[in-house]
């Protein structure tokens, strides 16, 4: 009679507050407790309680990160961030650097910026195959170095100057990284759809540049100013800004278009490398 007052109450008390999952355990611990002890019931009880704090602490750590979820909302990634930590991270940096790699490899047999290599079938095909070789491992090398910048290089920036922990900031460059790739394939796709392939891109402001300027640099630095950049910017602002001190705030929009300006010049002055006289001096000199 004891056994089963004390386990009627234990019921009242316990049930109040534990999950569905625990409570049917409960149940059958006092169902259990009626033809034995009280201290087994409690032990038990005690036990199962400890496990699904275990349970609850470790949901909590953890998150896990879809693009779809969090490419539109990135104040709820950053608020996530500051609560858990996001499962397999490495693993979608990986997967996004081969998407990159592979991006870039089939652009370049489709014969995306290798219009320069024409001119080494009029020495021999043999130089024409081997700049088409050089050229596509150019190409998968400058992918990985590209997107690999753009993931921890810019992570790093960012980490630098507004003192945000460097792994918090990998997730938010994840997503944008993936924007850069999604236009990157949208101007492929263009190529394709039209046949012809051109040096700047239609989301840009490279083909109205190149209508009033004759300037390289500056076509290719307008071309570094795409649609995606202001999304990206965005994106980056209403992230950072749930980090950052209050003081810093009002600059942050500014120092972030600062920051994409410097790395639009940066890109640009890169293009501006005379990669077709490198090769033919390579190639062209090995001819003769």
């Amino acid at each position: 009679m004891i056994v089963s007052q004390t386990c009627n109450r234990l019921n009242e008390l316990t049930f109040s507050h534990l999950s569905n999952f625990t409570r049917y355990y409960v149940t059958i611990c006092i169902n259990f407790g009626k033809i034995g002890t009280v201290k087994i019931v409690l032990k038990m009880i005690e036990s199962f309680t400890k496990i699904e704090r275990m349970l609850e602490r470790d949901f909590y750590m953890f998150f896990n990160f879809t693009f779809r979820h969090y490419f539109a909302k990135p104040e709820k990634l950053a608020l996530d961030l500051q609560r858990s930590e996001m499962r397999g991270l490495w693993q979608r940096i990986v997967l996004l650097m081969i998407a990159g790699f592979l991006l870039y490899g089939i652009r370049n047999l489709w014969g995306v910026n290798t219009e320069n290599l024409t001119a080494y079938l009029a020495t021999s095909t043999a130089d024409y195959t081997i700049a088409r070789y050089a050229a596509l491992v150019g190409s998968l090398v400058w992918s990985v170095v590209y997107f690999a910048f753009h993931i921890f290089a810019i992570a790093y920036v960012f980490h630098f100057i507004f003192g945000i922990e460097f792994k918090k900031l990998l997730p938010m460059q994840l997503i944008v990284t993936s924007f850069i790739i999604i236009e990157k394939l949208l101007v492929f796709l263009s190529f394709v759809v039209t046949k012809t392939t051109t040096s700047v891109s239609f989301l840009s402001f490279g083909p109205l540049a190149a209508t009033f300027m004759e300037i390289p640099f500056f076509i290719f630095l307008f071309n570094q100013l795409t649609i995606t950049t202001a999304i990206i910017i965005g994106f980056q602002f209403q992230f950072i800004n749930t980090f950052v001190e209050s003081s810093k705030k009002h600059r942050l929009l500014w120092m972030l278009i600062g920051i994409h300006l410097l790395m639009a010049i940066f890109i640009a002055s890169i293009s501006l490398l005379p990669l077709d006289h490198m090769l033919n001096s390579m190639f062209g000199g090995a001819a003769k």
